[in-house]
């Protein structure tokens, strides 16, 4: 399963390639939130294959087109469907000849009612559906929902805002249903809020299974697991040594893609390399330990250089100026010589980085959370362990934060005199020194007086043999994803909002999706026009007239189907997790997802900014 391919196929082949049939050219119109996805999975190139002409943004003024039909992927907001009623209006008749409506997800129906106002809607609208991808693959086995506000609006309290209890339950339950799944829901049980929202998403399930009582019945078992952000607090903070979580902690990061000068025989140019599955090297890379990367990507260059008879570098050190050198006398290997410069860049830059000002701080933040040094002997005072580092004034106050945060959750809490003393010595500046204290809107015990401290799972106890010095500290996540998968999650902890299906009994085909277009025209006289969702059909089911995607559904092997939403942010070690289980459970098809990715200093700086709780409350 590869999310960025499957939605793909939906907006390619299941939504453009029959729109556009008929051979004549169209218009494809775009807003924010589903540029970022269609960016995100296809290429231009592929999307003008289609037979659109132009893509355009519906925020932003356009041309009149009025003699082509103009293809809509866009959000059911206001703001969206505002513009679309504009477009629609009489007063601009001759924008477009008619209009293909996909919606990224249900649309409420106070906005449809408005659509079946629009003076000539029943006349312009040619297809109006619903296309469940209210949410936005990052990688094949990975996706988010744009939601950078949800850690704050979760966790505040007494926050009055909760776009996360609205919005985030239609984006999940879109997704299960481009899945064609209706899993089992359970949460942890931990925070209160937790419950609602898998409630929530419960409910927009059950809406779909409404509407298409096959969605989930032959695919198998399927859990949704539903997590918030305080069930580890260690793993967002902790410097993550392997590749990708290195370059985004460390790096100066945009979008994923890291822009950088380098040294050519031209001179110095600047470069950028974008981060993604589209380059096999940083599929091959990114969940590497950064030594192993090192020393990776110079041997494979080197490999390269001898196949293709090239000059022989010292690969060691080999430089991006003696590689661009072997470009101008190679051209016709300048992609795959290019890709291996811009990895043994970003690898040097990372190394340079953690030489420079992190690596003695990395040895003491694997001790505190294992417990132990690297030769297995117990850390007898942890606050000794820490003082070099918290009262050195060249480590930035940000990687400070960082120590006392461990320190002070780990311990189990200090006193509130000792917590004073500690960001007073340590020269945190006083707007900074609520962002460890803002921990207990997650759970965390920060303060010895402030209650008792929620009950977790047993973790598991992880032998650090072979493990480098600096990288010990498994994330909690896999401990979670683990016991899932062999059926141990504790109920009590982790409980399910229904009855559980039977594990034992798994059907041994599925289907693909297949998409059920019948035009849903401009509405009835009776009222506003239908929104008409994708149908997942059984094989045996008799394809309506016009099928937009395979012809007929094929059967597949299908086992377990695991999700994981973590609400309130998702870490890059936590991403890596579902890949390296994954390759030891062939039998399961896991997805992790959240509201959003976390680096440390977000994650961070998104504590400091929320509310400081009372000195004498837990969450």
């Amino acid at each position: 399963m590869a999310l960025k391919e499957l939605v793909a196929n939906r907006i390619l082949k299941e939504i453009l390639v029959p729109i556009c049939k008929s051979g004549e050219w169209k218009v494809l119109i775009l807003d924010k939130t589903t540029t970022r996805v269609v960016s995100a999975c296809c290429r231009m190139h592929d999307v003008l294959a289609t037979g659109i002409t132009l893509v355009e943004a519906i925020e932003k003024r356009r041309e009149p087109l009025p003699n082509m039909e103009a293809v809509y992927i866009i959000s059911p907001t206001e703001s969206s469907v505002k513009k679309l009623i504009e477009d629609l209006d009489s007063t601009n008749d001759a924008l477009y000849m008619g209009a293909h409506i996909f919606f990224s997800h249900a649309c409420p129906q106070p906005l449809m009612n408005r659509i079946a106002s629009a003076k000539i809607a029943k006349r312009k609208i040619r297809t109006l559906k619903e296309a469940d991808i209210a949410f936005l693959p990052y990688e094949s086995s990975v996706f988010h929902l744009d939601c950078p506000d949800a850690l704050l609006e979760f966790y505040t309290p007494g926050s009055t805002k909760i776009d996360v209890l609205q919005l985030v339950p239609l984006q999940v339950a879109s997704l299960c249903a481009f899945l064609g799944q209706y899993p089992d829901v359970r949460y942890r049980g931990a925070h209160h809020r937790t419950k609602e929202l898998a409630v929530s998403i419960q409910t927009k399930l059950d809406d779909y299974k409404s509407e298409n009582k096959s969605l989930g019945s032959n695919q198998g078992v399927c859990e949704l697991i539903i997590l918030d952000r305080g069930f580890d607090v260690i793993s967002p903070i902790l410097h993550e040594l392997t590749y990708q979580a290195m370059i985004q902690d460390l790096l100066p990061i945009e979008n994923d893609v890291y822009r950088y000068h380098a040294d050519t025989q031209g001179g110095t140019r600047e470069k950028e390399a974008i981060l993604d599955e589209s380059d096999e090297l940083w599929v091959e890379y990114r969940h590497q330990h950064i030594a192993q990367v090192s020393q990776l990507a110079s041997k494979q260059l080197q490999a390269f250089l001898e196949a293709k008879k090239l000059k022989k570098l010292d690969a060691s050190k080999a430089s991006v100026k003696e590689i661009h050198r072997l470009i101008q006398k190679a051209p016709q290997y300048q992609e795959e010589l290019e890709r291996y410069s811009r990895h043994i860049y970003l690898a040097g830059d990372c190394m340079g980085q953690y030489q420079e000002t992190i690596k003695e701080l990395c040895i003491v933040e694997q001790d505190l959370v294992i417990g132990s040094d690297s030769q297995g002997d117990a850390i007898a005072d942890p606050m000794q362990r820490i003082m070099n580092t918290v009262f050195d004034r060249k480590i930035s106050v940000l990687d400070k934060l960082r120590i006392l945060a461990l320190y002070i959750s780990i311990k189990g809490g200090v006193e509130q005199e000792d917590y004073a003393r500690l960001m007073q010595h340590a020269e945190i500046p006083s707007e900074d020194r609520k962002t460890v204290r803002n921990l207990q809107h997650l759970g965390a015990k920060i303060f010895k007086e402030s209650g008792k401290k929620s009950k977790e799972l047993n973790w598991k106890k992880r032998s650090t043999d072979g493990k480098y010095e600096v990288s010990r500290w498994t994330p909690r996540f896999q401990d979670v994803v683990e016991f899932t998968i062999a059926n141990t999650l504790d109920d009590s902890l982790y409980p399910y909002l229904k009855d559980r299906k039977d594990r034992t009994k798994r059907p041994t085909t599925s289907t693909q999706p297949s998409l059920a277009v019948g035009s849903a025209g401009g509405g009835s006289s009776s009222g506003a026009p239908a929104s008409v969702r994708w149908q997942w059909t059984k094989p045996a089911d008799k394809p309506t007239a016009e099928v937009a995607s395979a012809k007929g559904a094929k059967s597949v092997d299908k086992t377990s189907t695991f999700i994981f939403f973590i609400v309130g942010g998702m870490s890059y070690s936590e991403m890596r997790v579902i890949y390296e289980v994954a390759k030891v459970n062939p039998g399961c098809e896991l997805i992790v997802g959240s509201t959003h990715m976390l680096t440390p200093g977000l994650f961070l700086e998104q504590l400091n900014q929320m509310k400081a709780p009372s000195t004498s409350g837990g969450i």
